[in-house]
């Protein structure tokens, strides 16, 4: 058997673990340009907000309080994944990480699935205060169908099990085909010309025709659909490349600031760089001004600095970004993103050259000392002195490790961290 963890409305899920008094309330979380709308609570989902709509068909709603919104928070969400995510590996055989907000895990030798996943997802938010809906069959694809009924159900309370060929057909008979995890809107329309309305129309198809339609991915979830398991869990691969950035609370040409927010994603970057066991060979910053200001000054670039041999000395790195950013800034140009970038990421021992004059030891030294800050402190406890933690608390509303439930640190007061919202 396979269960498939997935978060409720994780966004916003987020917003309301750092601030409780959200819960209950219309609230939709934005882009990282506010540009439009990426996460919705039930509630919002209730008033026919559709995903994706541009946040100006919805500021009326906003302006007059009938929903809430925020800016995106991807540091929160980032952090409460990765405790989440290691939570659920440590107390599952096999794990599978698909998105930001769920996962495949292995019930192989699990006697009682369904009792095992319930005391899961409880022991979840008991610790995250996440709310989680499950799936659980013998595919991945029958898991995901399952999970689709865990959330829109309230009758299964959370979990959702398939674990017999009645009820896989009776879940396929009510389950639109664009719901099918491998079809959707891609193929719904295709679909639909077939006579495949529900899951069930597709998985009657003749095999032998799926190919000929279809791509070979297709073919694989018809199959899962019936029940044979065509696709095993995957292994984790190392990133290729680590992005930190996000829009500004309000807009600015001051260096000194830039260069702190700078250095602050640099830090971010340098900590999933050392996670992740790997060195940069390039570095990028990328600079935006606000698009829909059409008289203001535009500048919409990112810039690239290459290292002689790859690195992960988060001084070489700061330097480089300050560099950077001292070359290209403008200071007629308001900026409304600022983001930092390293690529061509190696994941093997680098040759050391006889004419390098870097303190690799020092640097090495350095490393593990920021490493052991970061793993008792927080990620964000300590970081290159150019940055200034009383300008950049705006930047974020839930910066520091202890503000975020999962790894046994103390709870502080959530009031003094509010949420941006828009007013």
């Amino acid at each position: 058997m396979v269960g498939l963890i997935d978060c409720d409305n994780f966004f916003v899920s987020c917003e309301r673990v750092i601030d409780p008094s959200l819960e209950g309330k219309p609230l939709v979380v934005l882009s990282n340009n506010d540009g439009c709308v990426v996460a919705r609570s039930g509630e919002v989902k209730k008033m026919g907000v559709p995903m994706g709509i541009p946040f100006f068909k919805i500021r009326n709603l906003v302006d007059s309080g009938q929903i809430l919104a925020l800016s995106c928070n991807n540091q929160l969400y980032s952090e409460l994944s990765h405790r989440l995510m290691r939570f659920i590996g440590e107390n599952a055989k096999e794990q599978e990480v698909y998105s930001v907000d769920e996962c495949f895990v292995s019930l192989v030798g699990v006697a009682q699935p369904v009792e095992f996943m319930r005391m899961l997802r409880s022991a979840i938010w008991e610790r995250f205060h996440l709310p989680v809906s499950v799936g659980i069959a013998g595919t991945k694809t029958l898991a995901k169908v399952a999970a689709y009924y865990a959330k829109h159900f309230p009758g299964y309370r959370g979990v959702a099990c398939i674990d017999s060929e009645a009820k896989r057909e009776k879940a396929l008979a009510q389950l639109p085909v664009g719901e099918v995890w491998g079809l959707g809107r891609k193929h719904q329309k295709r679909l639909e010309a077939l006579g495949c309305v529900y899951a069930s129309d597709f998985a009657a198809l003749p095999q032998l025709e799926i190919p000929k339609i279809f791509s070979s991915g297709v073919l694989a979830t018809y199959l899962e659909l019936k029940g044979t398991r065509c696709l095993p869990f995957a292994k984790s691969k190392p990133p290729q490349s680590i992005f930190s950035s996000r829009s500004l609370p309000v807009e600015s040409n001051d260096f000194a600031l830039l260069r702190e927010i700078v250095a602050t994603f640099v830090a971010n970057c340098h900590g999933k760089l050392r996670a992740a066991g790997g060195k940069c060979a390039r570095i990028a910053i990328v600079l935006e001004t606000n698009r829909f200001k059409l008289r203001a000054p535009q500048q919409h670039e990112h810039f690239e600095m290459d290292f002689e041999r790859p690195t992960d000395d988060i001084l070489t790195l700061t330097s480089a970004a300050s560099r950077l950013l001292r070359l290209h800034v403008r200071p007629e140009c308001l900026y409304k993103r600022v983001g930092v970038g390293l690529s061509q990421l190696v994941y093997t021992p680098t040759t050391i050259s006889i004419f390098d004059t870097s303190d690799s030891d020092r640097s090495q030294r350095l490393n593990e000392a920021l490493d052991g800050i970061r793993s008792t402190f927080g990620k964000s406890t300590i970081t290159v002195a150019s940055r200034n933690s009383r300008t950049m608390e705006s930047l974020s509303r839930a910066e520091r490790r202890s503000e975020i439930p999962g790894d046994g640190f103390p709870d502080i007061d959530k009031k003094s961290f509010p949420p941006s919202r828009f007013s």
